[in-house]
């Protein structure tokens, strides 16, 4: 599998990592948006905690 992050700043791709892996490395990235977005933004914070709990994160 391959995780492939993009924004208008700047891409990112993993390369080649198994399914397990590359689920722990999107757990990482989700946990990483949560910590750089400003206050007031909980709509937002609380989709991608609900995404990363579906992908098994804590």
């Amino acid at each position: 599998m391959e995780l492939v992050v993009s924004t208008n700043n700047a891409n990112m791709d993993s390369g080649l990592l198994d399914e397990e892996e590359c689920i722990q490395l999107a757990i990482e990235l989700i946990y990483a948006a949560e910590q750089l977005l400003p206050a007031g933004t909980g709509e937002i914070q609380h989709n991608l905690s609900v995404e990363r709990e579906k992908l098994g994160g804590d």
